[in-house]
Formats: structure tokens, sequence, C-alpha cells
């Protein structure tokens, strides 16, 4: 791909305050993204592409590979506007009985010792230009902050697997 692509160009449409279904979307725009997965166009760009703080990165230009990462690579992964955590999740999720104990993926994670679906990381996210942030870390997450939160708190319960699938983005 030779052009620029941006959250715009690929926005779902809505009527009546209803987004287009995602299958409908992707049929509709996959042949702008070609590259991207399935599974990243369908939990980043569909679900959240007017909430995403990544609406700058030129999706023309990121590929995308599906890694397993243990426990300790996921706690190199940096979000967040302060690039550390999202809150102090960990922290309370540890507890016995926490505000997030009959979450429906709290459950799920808890069950399966892994998400349902394989969080998005940008690698060497500094290439990346028109950052609105200024310098960003070297892993930097795009999506899946929940479920981050939530496999660093299980690892820490030993309750997480090992292993986890991340999609590793970097840029062309």
């Amino acid at each position: 791909m030779n052009f620029y692509t941006t959250f715009a160009d690929i926005a779902p449409r809505k009527e009546d305050d209803e987004k287009e279904p995602f299958t409908t979307w992707h049929a509709r725009v996959q042949h702008r993204i070609p590259h991207v997965p399935v599974s990243v166009a369908e939990h980043w760009l569909h679900r959240h592409w007017d909430q995403s703080p990544h609406y700058w990165l030129d999706l023309a230009r990121l590929r995308f590979r599906l890694e397993r990462w243990t426990n300790a690579r996921l706690a190199e992964i940096r979000f967040g506007f302060t690039w550390g955590n999202h809150g102090n999740w960990q922290r309370d999720l540890i507890k016995p009985k926490h505000w997030l104990s009959d979450h429906w993926l709290w459950l799920n994670m808890e069950k399966h010792g892994t998400w349902p679906a394989p969080i998005i990381v940008l690698e060497n996210a500094n290439d990346a230009p028109n950052s609105a942030y200024g310098k960003l870390p070297p892993l930097l997450l795009i999506e899946g902050h929940h479920r981050l939160e939530f496999a660093r708190a299980l690892s820490t319960l030993g309750k997480a697997l090992p292993d986890h699938e991340v999609w590793l983005a970097t840029l062309v």
C-alpha cells in the first residue's frame, strides 16, 4: 500500500446511533487494510475506532505477527498517558473479592488463565510519525488494557498460563 490510511478512512458507518456490524464493515473496508488480521480489525479498528488514542498511526505502515509472550515479557508493555499502567488495578485485583470479581472478562480469564483474544502491542513506537504524545515506550499497548491488567493480576496470583498470544505490530 502506498497511501496513508487513517481511522477516519475506514470508520464504521452509523445509523440511528447503531454502529455498522463488524462483518458488514469489514467487507466494505478490507481492501483498504488487507494486511490487518481479522482479529486486529475486529478488536481494535472496528470496536475502538472512535476511542483509540492511537488514531494517528498510519495503518498502511503497520504489519502484524502473532507471537506467544511470557508473563515476564507482558510486564514490559507500557500504556496509559504516563506510559506506566492504566491504574493500580493489579493491586485491587489480587484481593479475594474486588470490584471486578463479577466482570465477564475477569471470570473468563480466571477460568482459562489467559485472554479470549490477543492484545495488540506496537514495537519501536518511536519510529511512528505524528505521535501526539512525544517520546513513546519501546512496547506500547495499542488495544487490550483490561486484558493486560487482568493477566498481570492472574500472574501475581499464580493463576495465569505461562504464556499468551500477542499481536505484535511493527512499522514498515
